[in-house]
C-alpha cells in the first residue's frame, strides 16, 4: 500500500516519473498482481489526455520511460531468478513450498476460478457472531466483509467523481486477482488482502465528495474507528476468538 500511494504522490502531486516509478516498483515487488495497476498510473502520468495523439508525445514518451526504468530492472531480475532457480520465468516457488499443495484451498492450484465464491463471500459477506453480553459482537477469525469492517466505505457508492471510470476497473481487476488466489488470508479481522485497494478507494471516497467533512462522512468514520478497536481489543487481549 505505501508503495502505492508513494506512486500516486509522485504521479498526481508532486509529479516525478522517476520517483513515481520507483515507488510503484516497490509495491509491484510485495504484490505482483499490482501490476495491473501499471495502465492507469501511465493515464494519470499523461495528465489523462483526450486523445492518442496527445498520448504519444515526446514528453509523454519520455515520462513512461523513466517511470518504467525501476519497473523494468525488476521484472527482468525477477524473471531471470526464476528461470535460474525453477525453470521458469513465471515460476514464483510457491508451489515449491513443502505441503502446500496439500492444503485444501489450494487443491486447484495457488490460483484458480474456483476459488473466486469463497473469497468473495469472506471479503463483502461474512458477518459477526452475536454475543450474550457486551461488546455483544465478535469477528469470524479468518475474514469479515469490508463494509461491516468500515462502513465508511460504502462512502465508495457516492456519485460525482469524474475519475471512477480509471480507478472502478482498477479496483475490479486487482479485486479479480485477490479473489483468485487459493487463501483467502488466514488469521485476520475482515480481509487483509484488500489493503492493496485502498490508495485507489481513497481516491473514490475524497473525489466523489463535498470539499468539506460532512456529518455522515464524520459518522461512518467514527463508527468505523469504534469497530476496528473493538475487533482490536477482542484478538489481542481477550481468547474470545480462537484458531
Amino acid at each position: 500500500m505505501l508503495g502505492q500511494v508513494g506512486a500516486l504522490y509522485h504521479t498526481l502531486i508532486r509529479r516525478n516519473a522517476l520517483l513515481a516509478g520507483m515507488w510503484f516498483t516497490v509495491a509491484v515487488g510485495n504484490r505482483t498482481e499490482l501490476l495491473l495497476a501499471l495502465p492507469a498510473f501511465l493515464y494519470l502520468l499523461a495528465k489523462q489526455p483526450r486523445n492518442l495523439q496527445a498520448l504519444v508525445t515526446r514528453e509523454q514518451l519520455r515520462s513512461f520511460t523513466l517511470f518504467l526504468i525501476f519497473p523494468a530492472g525488476l521484472l527482468l531480475g525477477t524473471a531471470a531468478y526464476n528461470w535460474a532457480r525453477f525453470g521458469s520465468m513465471t515460476d514464483f516457488g510457491y508451489a515449491h513450498i513443502p505441503g502446500v499443495l496439500k492444503e485444501p484451498w489450494y487443491q486447484h492450484g495457488i490460483f484458480s476460478l474456483t476459488s473466486i465464491r469463497w473469497n468473495a463471500y469472506e471479503m463483502l459477506f461474512r458477518g459477526l457472531n452475536d454475543l450474550p453480553t457486551f461488546p455483544y459482537l465478535k469477528p469470524y477469525g479468518f475474514g469479515c466483509s469490508i463494509f461491516l469492517a468500515s462502513p465508511f466505505l460504502f462512502l465508495l457508492f457516492r456519485e460525482g467523481d469524474q475519475h471512477r471510470w480509471i480507478y472502478w476497473p482498477i479496483i475490479g481487476a486487482l479485486t479479480f486477482a485477490l479473489w483468485a488466489h487459493g487463501n483467502p488470508g488466514g488469521w485476520q479481522f475482515s480481509y487483509r488482502y484488500a489493503v492493496i485497494l485502498l490508495p485507489w478507494m481513497f481516491l473514490l471516497i475524497t473525489e466523489n465528495g463535498p470539499p468539506r467533512l460532512s456529518a455522515i462522512e464524520v459518522s461512518l468514520f467514527g463508527v468505523a474507528t469504534a469497530i476496528n478497536a473493538i475487533a482490536t481489543y477482542e484478538f489481542l487481549w481477550t481468547s474470545m476468538i480462537k484458531v
